[in-house]
């Protein structure tokens, strides 16, 4: 996967950002979504390599082998305006001050935000899977709630770190057979890594993951 892409890690104040970075043309920034990593875009971004983008694929800060730098009691470090402000010192850094921006799930929630924050930065944005979470709150009814039931899950203490940690892989879906064994086997270890040594807090962070 990812023939031709470069592998870094780069250092911003708030979080050490893994990224996949590859191509000679205008850049564009791929966010992936929640639980996965920039693996998901294994298909997507050699085809965006091929017509004549600078292609970045970084790893959420919390995700696969990015790192936030100080987790904070009160999760902000985890909210979607932290991420977006590592993401683009991330891009920054490796040289791009305007780029195209896709998000999906979550990282289109961290897409928006940034767009919101850096309006400069973002020369085009698409978003898929996703609506301002005010307007899903706008929305909120017991068809949203009984459809979008985990977000109202993490708010929880303590139940939902119990009930994920027991079987991770069960919990997300994941399945080998629809993701490909090497987007799957990123994928998979990621959620056991994270699983394993940040639960008690990753897990907790969630709903501000979610409204931050």
């Amino acid at each position: 996967m990812f023939k031709g892409f470069a592998e870094d890690c780069v250092d911003t104040p708030d979080a050490r950002i893994f990224v996949r970075h590859g191509g000679d043309g205008f850049p564009i920034v791929l966010l992936h979504g929640h639980p996965r990593t920039s693996v998901t875009w294994h298909r997507v971004a050699p085809t965006l390599m091929d017509a004549g983008f600078t292609v970045i694929c970084p790893d959420l800060p919390g995700y696969g082998r990015s790192v936030i730098a100080h987790p904070a009691s009160d999760h902000s470090s985890s909210s979607k305006r932290a991420m977006a402000r590592s993401i683009r010192t991330a891009v920054e850094t490796l040289g791009h001050t305007r780029f195209y921006l896709v998000g999906h799930d979550r990282g289109s929630y961290v897409a928006l935000r940034l767009a919101l924050d850096s309006p400069a930065a973002v020369a085009r944005l698409a978003l898929a899977d996703c609506v301002p979470i005010s307007e899903h709150l706008a929305r909120a009814d017991a068809a949203f709630a009984t459809a979008w039931w985990h977000w109202f899950f993490y708010a929880q203490p303590d139940k939902p770190e119990r009930a994920i940690a027991a079987d991770p892989l069960a919990w997300y879906g994941l399945d080998v057979g629809s993701m490909g064994a090497e987007n799957f086997a990123e994928v998979a270890e990621a959620v056991h890594h994270h699983m394993a040594e940040e639960a008690p807090t990753q897990l907790a962070g969630e709903l501000e993951r979610f409204f931050g």
